[in-house]
């Protein structure tokens, strides 16, 4: 016989059943509490650097794999030729729409993977359909909200209303959800196409620390935060951001960024290689050498040690370039001795402006030569005396002519 169910029996039945909320709800608790713990904490990092060191060689291999294989796909990567056949948007829109990024990113405590994926998604965009200008910032914010989907915890992930909110209600969630199903349709549905620069920069200083653990007074947190932001700054540079590899992009930020902390720690100036010369001047190009946005994301301490770095790379240059100009100047002026026949004069030579293939700008010939930038104890004289020389008498000038008449050497100041 069977039996006939009462409705009280039935309701006493899904009484029983468990409250997915408040397990879910007690779980998060739980995972906080624990996340405060130090103890857990420190093992926790303990587990994963013991981890890293067994295993870092065959994940190096296998994000230099998926970069090589996302580097053979044309779909898969930005091209800086298709951005600049944009009728509607331009490097300086481009300029400003990742720096409303970058503040959105920041409000939203999303991680670091997130703001490069994010980067990469709008170029590659960018790189394969004309986009209104009217319409950059929408495909910007989309793009955020994918990242944030692909890498970011559920609940840090922006609803809708958090999107609106971020663009002053210029768009509406319909439109987000139509454009981010645009976006994932024409990119093939590869979101993470390619790493990320900070994947390489963790086993680019897990591979240096053994190197770094001599020197005590180097923080490893420090120059991996340094070089992050060497790499976000990257992005803003089309043609380092287009052109270079994640991997590439990384290799260079951490090495500069060792040499901004080692400058902090003891002021010391240790020459810089050609390759990292070009890379900064490339980096740091015009006035504004830092966007207003990462003063919302970063201190000031570590601003300044790279404003500092950036200074005083600065004046060393243009003490190399006075230098060099100096000696091709003497060689310029010397007379021969053949029957007292006149010098020849100094042209320009054709070679004078040359082209970098891997930067794409042009570097000065006196860029190239291997001189020492300060003034030292081991100067040749003649060059000291030569220098001092053309100080005295810019000063001279100066304060016997009109304020407009002549202007000071820009380089005394560094050379004191």
């Amino acid at each position: 016989m069977s039996t006939i169910n009462h409705p009280r029996e039935s309701a006493n039945a899904s009484d029983t059943l468990p409250d997915l909320y408040q397990l879910a709800k007690v779980r998060r608790q739980n995972a906080y509490v624990k996340s405060m713990n130090p103890s857990l904490v420190k093992r926790e990092l303990l587990n994963h650097q013991l981890t890293i060191k067994e295993y870092h060689r065959d994940l190096s291999r296998h994000l230099a794999s998926l970069e090589r294989a996302s580097s053979l796909q044309t779909n898969s990567m930005p091209s800086l030729s298709c951005f600049q056949s944009q009728p509607y948007i331009n490097a300086e829109m481009r300029y400003l729409i990742f720096e409303f990024l970058m503040c959105c990113h920041s409000r939203l405590s999303l991680t670091t993977s997130t703001l490069f994926q994010t980067f990469h998604l709008v170029d590659r965009y960018t790189s394969k359909f004309i986009l209104k200008n009217t319409n950059y910032q929408l495909v910007a914010l989309t793009c955020l909200w994918i990242s944030a989907k692909f890498f970011d915890v559920k609940k840090n992930i922006p609803s809708g209303k958090v999107l609106e909110n971020l663009c002053c209600l210029q768009y509406t969630t319909k439109q987000f959800v139509a454009t981010e199903f645009q976006i994932l349709q024409s990119l093939n549905w590869s979101v993470s196409s390619s790493p990320t620069p900070d994947a390489f920069i963790d086993m680019i200083l897990f591979e240096k620390t053994l190197a770094l653990s001599a020197d005590k007074a180097l923080n490893v947190n420090e120059i991996k935060i340094l070089s992050i932001m060497l790499c976000e700054l990257c992005e803003f540079r089309p043609e380092l951001a287009y052109r270079h590899a994640a991997s590439a992009r990384a290799q260079t930020a951490t090495a500069v960024a060792l040499m901004v902390e080692q400058f902090s720690q003891n002021g010391k100036w240790y020459k810089i290689s050609g390759a990292h010369e070009a890379f900064l001047d490339t980096l740091f190009e015009g006035a504004e050498i830092i966007p207003a946005s990462f003063k919302l994301k970063y201190d000031e301490s570590k601003l300044g040690k790279l404003a500092a770095f950036i200074t005083k790379y600065k004046a060393e240059k243009a003490m190399n370039e006075y230098i060099a100009s100096v000696i091709d100047g003497s060689a310029c002026t010397n007379t021969s001795t053949n029957g007292g026949a006149p010098a020849p004069t100094c042209e320009s030579s054709p070679s004078a402006d040359a082209f970098d293939a891997k930067t794409d700008r042009k570097i000065s010939n006196v860029g190239r030569r291997d001189v020492i930038m300060p003034l030292t104890p081991t100067t040749p004289v003649y060059l000291k005396k030569r220098y001092h020389e053309g100080a005295e008498s810019s000063d001279a000038t100066t304060t016997g002519s009109a304020a407009g008449d002549a202007q000071p050497s820009p380089f005394k100041r560094a050379c004191k």
